[in-house]
């Protein structure tokens, strides 16, 4: 039975049927960040083919008026975008990925999340505001007017978009924005749907579901116990799925079958990445401590302390970054551990993602929003 969300929807979009492929980045986007830890699998991990030297140079940075908002930070098409508070209201700025030029800004009613497929940008609303927009000028595609907003950002692929909201899962054209199909899922809104190959995945505490990503069928369904409001936005990698979760545990679960096989240590989404020889690595925080893990089994290899690290890490060609509230963004070697590199950024240490050779960074408070790009050392912004 569809919730009385699923229902109003359906009233307000109109129905497309339309076929499409197994979901995987397509080619010009697979070195992109395009939603929540960089990818629709969530693994947080990008390769850079050019090699990415260390330690990272600043090639710029802007401190834009107003507060930062701890959202995503997305890059795709020369370009980063990034969702801060204006005065009184919620903005996306497009800035040139190679000198912080703003190329073009939108500012809305509510905070923001968002995520970026084949040429759009997809903005969701708190208040249910949903809009397309032309990511290379900023012009407008569509909008649509849901009864209720999301505070985890959609996730888009292959022209489809998927949102978690309250009580459901959908999936949206994204040329149009109209309704591919819905499914009841137990609470949602702030949970990220995961994407990898035929599935979609949607993950609460306690509950973790599968649907068929093109036709909304659903697969399986993992009970660990009683339903609880959260998100556990989890992470795809390998045929597994990572699923933080604080109530029930952290999980790996077989992606096919749906059953749990083991599990890890983590207090947020993990970061998972495989080495030339195609071992499997994880890496987490775990209360403040970065901590790298088996893939496979979920058993510690290593941990690495020292500062007061926040949010999820990322990984650049097997080296972890992580970023600390004093500022610091510190890289590791990935299989062991060791400590790379490092650098000052800014207080309050805000998002970090990677895409087409660069990293970028936000940081801010009340008053101002800070994004850097950093880039191999003998890369030099243009003016």
């Amino acid at each position: 039975m569809r919730s009385a969300l699923a229902v109003a929807v359906l009233a307000s979009l109109v129905g497309l049927s339309v076929g499409y492929a197994a979901a995987s980045p397509p080619e010009d986007q697979k070195h992109s960040s395009v939603t929540y830890q960089i990818n629709p699998a969530h693994n947080g991990a990008v390769f850079f083919p050019q090699g990415f030297s260390a330690p990272p140079t600043q090639l710029w940075s802007v401190t834009l008026t107003g507060g930062f908002q701890a959202a995503t930070t997305l890059i795709a098409e020369g370009k980063v975008f990034v969702t801060y508070q204006g005065n009184g209201d919620s903005r996306i700025d497009a800035l040139d990925l190679q000198n912080g030029q703003t190329r073009w800004r939108q500012i809305f009613g509510s905070p923001t999340q968002a995520a970026y497929d084949g040429g759009i940008l997809y903005v969701m609303g708190a208040t249910g505001q949903l809009q397309a927009f032309k990511a290379s000028n900023g012009k407008r595609i569509w909008f649509q007017q849901l009864p209720t907003g999301s505070s985890a950002p959609p996730t888009a692929i292959d022209g489809r978009l998927y949102l978690d909201l309250p009580g459901a899962l959908y999936a949206l054209d994204g040329a149009t924005g109209a309704l591919l199909w819905t499914q009841p899922v137990t609470y949602g809104d702030v949970s990220s749907p995961t994407v990898a190959g035929v599935g979609v995945y949607a993950a609460f505490p306690c509950q973790v579901y599968r649907f068929n990503a093109e036709t909304g069928h659903p697969r399986w369904h993992l009970n660990e116990g009683s339903p609880s409001p959260g998100g556990q936005t989890a992470a795809y990698f390998n045929q597994r799925l990572y699923v933080h979760d604080g109530l029930c545990g952290n999980a790996i679960v077989d992606a096919a079958a749906g059953t749990k096989t083991g599990t890890f240590d983590a207090t947020d989404t993990p970061a998972l990445f495989k080495d030339d020889q195609g071992t499997g690595y994880g890496v987490s925080l775990n209360y403040g401590v970065v901590t790298g893990f088996s893939a496979d089994t979920g058993k510690t290899l290593w941990t690495f302390s020292g500062g007061d690290f926040a949010g999820e890490p990322v990984v650049i060609n097997g080296v972890v970054v992580v970023g600390s509230f004093e500022g610091e963004v510190i890289g590791l070697d990935g299989k062991t551990g060791a400590q790379v590199w490092s650098f000052f950024a800014g207080g309050d240490m805000g998002t970090l993602t990677a895409g087409e050779d660069r990293l970028a960074v936000t940081w801010g408070d009340s008053a101002f929003a800070t994004v850097a790009v950093y880039g191999p050392q003998q890369q030099k912004a243009h003016p």
